[in-house]
């Protein structure tokens, strides 16, 4: 299995709650991001 990470630089987002979409060949991931 392949594995691999990302940084997502939220820096110049205000704080609040987010939701990232990640995708790969077989499969797709909603994730929800609490900025504080």
């Amino acid at each position: 299995m392949e594995s691999s990470e990302t940084t997502i630089d939220l820096s110049s987002y205000p704080k609040g709650m987010y939701f990232v979409t990640i995708k790969n060949q077989n499969e797709s991931f909603i994730k929800k991001i609490i900025k504080h």
